[in-house]
């Protein structure tokens, strides 16, 4: 019997979800802030430092998630950890700005902020367990 998660390439991206959700979360944002600052002022404006440090992250993701390996994929999910609680904490912060609350606008940032950084916290840990259970099995 033939399940659709008995399929390789489907059972490799249940595996490699980490790395295509935060690929996504890093190069989607990167490509269109390049693609508006040359579109809208014809010239590139974006800090060579916050593009350089994109790119790495994107690279290093790229080739994560052709070949895993455990050591980088536990660095990795512990970095990516943080940046999650600090997105979180950042959003409670914002959050906290809004007098009543209440407000749709206030309401959206708290419900994207905790479920996206929610996510990418889950997701971070996963990773970091992936790369540590690889590394001291292997």
């Amino acid at each position: 019997m033939s399940t659709l998660a008995s399929n390789p390439r489907i059972s490799k991206m249940i595996h490699s979800i980490s790395e295509i959700w935060f690929l996504l979360i890093l190069a989607v944002p990167t490509i269109f802030d390049a693609i508006f600052e040359i579109g809208s002022k014809g010239k590139w404006t974006i800090p060579f430092t916050l593009l350089s440090i994109a790119i790495i992250l994107i690279s290093i993701l790229i080739k994560q998630l052709i070949q895993k390996t455990a050591w980088i994929s536990l660095v990795l999910g512990v970095v990516l950890c943080f940046f999650s609680l600090f997105f979180v904490a950042a959003a409670l912060s914002e959050y906290d700005e809004f007098p009543l609350g209440t407000e749709p606008n206030a309401l959206s940032l708290l419900a994207f902020g905790t479920i996206v950084g929610g996510i990418s916290f889950v997701l971070a840990i996963k990773m970091s367990f992936q790369g540590a259970y690889k590394l001291y099995t292997d």
